[in-house]
């Protein structure tokens, strides 16, 4: 079960403000903690009771080299999971793969780690000071089921986006004299990429987590937010459905 500590973690804005070292990817994790929010009741059951898990299998992704993480191997690990639950594995290694896939989709998404060394260092940090700021939205799980080339073509749009957003990024540091520490506003472009990076990282876990589980013929009674929401669904502070 998500232990008080692990809450504490994931919910109290003071930690927000610290520089992103001492975080140990705090955004992700938080990003993590509301997708399983809103998965299938018995999914997200199971989460709940193995959170510690979920954690350290993000750990695990996380730490892998960034120039090895395709869309390829968040397919494949996606489909690990899947095999996890068909030969019955304990739960917690199930949750541990899940984490797993949320650690490389953390690295995927990310924007800032081919960049400048004040876009590897600024965005990390901007990231941990404007996070109680940021809203997850998701567009439905019928989304990415329906999408050109399924998972892998809803992966590499994203992609998309992302070399867009480090683009971006790139332009916002220079203008700001390559301070990593530069406190962009929320009108800022730089404010716009990092939501969108902790938005896309929750609703990709949810969606793939979603996926596999549903291929192990998992139950999905009561999933929330099947059909694709023509106007995203906002989740978060200020939540509203």
């Amino acid at each position: 079960m998500l232990t008080v500590m692990t809450l504490i973690l994931l919910s109290s804005p003071e930690l927000v403000q610290r520089p992103a070292a001492s975080q140990g990817f705090r955004p992700q994790k938080y990003a993590l903690f509301q997708a399983h929010k809103i998965l299938p009741p018995t999914l997200s059951k199971l989460v709940k009771m193995n959170g510690k898990h979920l954690f350290q299998g993000f750990d695990r992704g996380i730490a892998h080299p960034p120039q090895n993480v395709s869309a390829e191997l968040i397919e494949r690990e996606k489909r690990r999971i899947t095999e996890l639950v068909d030969q019955r594995a304990p739960f917690r290694q199930v949750i541990a793969q899940m984490g797993y896939v949320g650690g490389l989709l953390a690295i995927y998404l990310d924007p800032s780690l081919e960049g400048s060394h004040a876009v590897q260092k600024g965005f990390p940090y901007y990231l941990n000071l404007k996070l109680p700021k940021f809203l997850f939205v998701f567009d439905g799980y019928d989304a990415m089921q329906k999408a050109r080339g399924g998972s892998r073509g809803y992966l590499n749009s994203l992609a998309s986006f992302r070399n867009q957003h480090a683009r971006i990024l790139e332009v916002k540091y220079g203008a700001a004299g390559q301070n990593p520490y530069h406190r962009f506003s929320e009108q800022s472009a730089v404010f716009g990429v990092s939501s969108l990076y902790f938005s896309n990282l929750a609703a990709t876990s949810a969606h793939l987590w979603y996926d596999a589980w549903q291929a192990a013929n998992g139950d999905i009674q009561k999933t929330p937010y099947k059909g694709i929401q023509r106007t995203p669904t906002v989740i978060g502070r200020g939540e509203r459905k």
